[in-house]
C-alpha cells in the first residue's frame, strides 16, 4: 500500500494559512472544514473544570472551533505564523484536529493522500517537519507540497498570468507562464491580515479602546473583517469627505461584555497597512510595488501577456474595495497604453484550495506523490525534488 497510489481512496486538500486552515477531500466543490488555526490553552485549569463539569478530563489544548466555547478562560495563540509551524507538537495537534473533524480514523489515515500547500520562498525545514511528523507519527503514506500562488492560478484554469495572493501572515507574488512558475519573479514578505488587525487595534486605543489579551485580539479581527474597505478613486469621492462621513456616521460594535465600539474612519485606514506596510514600521513593499517588481523580473517579452491577468487571491482579497484601489494604483504607476487586467474571484479565500483539488483529480497526478517508501529511501530531499 505504502508504495502504490492507485490504489489510494480521495486526497485531502489542506490549505494551510497563518489565520485558517481549509481542508477537504479531492473532487468536491469546496473544503469541507474550515477553521481558525489557533490552539488554546487553559490560563486556569480548575476554572476551566468547574466551567464545564460535564467534561470527563481537562485538556492541555483546544484546536480551532473547540475554543470557542472557553473563550476568556484560555490565552490563544497561533500554532503558524508567516507560514511556518513553531514546532513539531503543533503539527500534529493541528492534523489530529483535522482529521478527526474530516470523520478518518486512525485506521483510515493511511488511505488518503495529502496535498498540503506552503508558502513561496517557505524554509524546506518546515517541510521536512510537517513530512515527519505525517510519516512517521501520524500514518500518512502518501504526500505532496505546492506553491500557494501557483495553485490559486490553477483554479481560474489559467496556465499563464500573475498571482498576488495576501493571507493573515504572508504576502507573495510570482509569475507563471505557461503552467510553470518563473523562480526569479518570487516576492514574499511577511506581513497580511494581521498586521491590518494590529494596525486597527493600534487605531482604537487612540479613541480609549483597549484590547488587552489574545481573545480580545480575537474581537479586533472580527471587527476588521466585518467593517473594514479601502477607499478607491472609481467612487467618485473625496477621501477626506470619506472621512468626514464615517466619523460623523460611526459604526458602532457590540462586544461580549456590552461594551460599544464607535468605529469612523478607521474602517478606511486600517487596510492602508497593505499599501504601505511603513505605517507599521515595516520596511516592506505594498501590495502595487510587489506586483510591479514581480513582473518587472520576467523578459520584457511576456510583460504584457501577464499583466493581462493579474489574479488577486487570499483572504485580504475579500477586502470591500481592494480589488477597484488596487486596479487604479497599478494603472498609475505604470505605462499609459498598458493593458492590465486584474480580478479576483467571489471567494478569492478559497481559490489555493480549489487549485489543489483541480491538480489532484488529474491522472497524471497519481506519478507525483511522495510516498513513505521514497521518503525512508531517499530521505527528505525528494520532497523537494516532487513538488511545485
Amino acid at each position: 500500500m505504502e508504495g502504490n497510489t492507485e490504489s489510494l481512496k480521495a486526497p485531502i486538500i489542506v490549505d494551510i494559512g497563518s489565520g485558517e486552515i481549509k481542508a477537504g477531500f479531492s473532487g468536491d466543490e469546496k473544503p469541507t472544514i474550515i477553521f481558525k488555526n489557533y490552539i488554546g490553552e487553559p490560563k486556569y485549569k480548575k476554572v476551566l473544570r468547574a466551567f464545564n463539569k460535564e467534561a470527563q478530563e481537562i485538556n492541555d489544548q483546544y484546536v480551532g472551533e473547540d475554543c470557542d466555547k472557553y473563550m476568556g478562560i484560555i490565552k490563544l495563540r497561533h500554532p503558524v505564523k508567516h507560514g511556518i509551524f513553531s514546532n513539531e507538537q503543533d503539527i500534529l495537534s493541528v492534523f489530529n484536529y483535522l482529521y478527526a473533524k474530516l470523520g478518518i480514523n486512525s485506521e483510515e489515515i493511511k488511505d488518503h493522500p495529502i496535498l498540503v500547500t506552503e508558502p513561496l520562498l517557505n524554509p524546506y525545514t518546515n517541510r521536512e517537519k510537517i513530512a515527519y511528523s505525517l510519516f512517521e507519527n501520524v500514518g500518512v503514506t502518501s504526500l505532496f507540497f505546492a506553491s500557494q500562488p501557483i495553485l490559486s492560478l490553477f483554479s481560474t484554469s489559467n496556465t499563464s498570468g500573475t498571482v498576488l495572493e495576501s493571507g493573515e501572515g504572508v504576502t507573495q507574488s510570482c509569475v507563471v507562464y505557461e503552467g510553470y512558475s518563473i523562480p526569479g519573479s518570487f516576492e514574499r514578505f511577511d506581513y497580511g491580515g494581521a498586521d491590518v488587525s494590529e494596525y486597527l487595534k493600534t487605531l482604537l486605543k487612540k479613541k480609549g479602546y483597549q484590547f488587552y489579551n489574545s481573545t480580545e485580539f480575537r474581537l479586533v479581527n472580527e471587527i476588521k473583517e466585518n467593517s473594514c474597505f479601502c477607499f478607491s478613486n472609481n467612487i467618485n469621492a473625496d477621501i477626506n469627505d470619506v472621512k468626514k462621513g464615517l466619523n460623523k456616521n460611526p459604526l458602532n460594535y457590540y462586544l461580549p461584555d456590552g461594551t460599544t465600539v464607535s468605529i469612523g474612519e478607521e474602517r478606511l485606514l486600517a487596510p492602508e497597512v497593505l499599501f504601505n506596510p511603513e505605517i507599521m514600521g515595516k520596511e516592506y513593499l505594498g501590495l502595487v510595488d510587489i506586483i510591479i517588481r514581480s513582473i518587472n523580473k520576467v523578459d520584457i517579452q511576456l510583460r504584457q501577456k501577464v499583466y493581462e491577468n493579474i489574479l488577486l487571491s487570499g483572504g485580504n482579497a475579500a477586502i470591500k474595495g481592494l480589488v477597484e484601489k488596487l486596479n487604479g494604483e497599478l494603472k498609475n504607476k505604470t505605462y499609459k497604453n498598458l493593458k492590465i487586467n486584474l480580478n479576483s474571484p467571489p471567494h478569492p479565500e478559497f481559490c489555493c484550495w480549489t487549485g489543489g483539488n483541480i491538480i489532484s483529480t488529474l491522472e497524471i497526478f497519481k506519478k507525483m506523490w511522495v510516498t513513505k517508501n521514497e521518503w525512508t529511501e531517499k530521505g527528505p530531499k525528494i520532497l523537494h525534488i516532487k513538488s511545485i
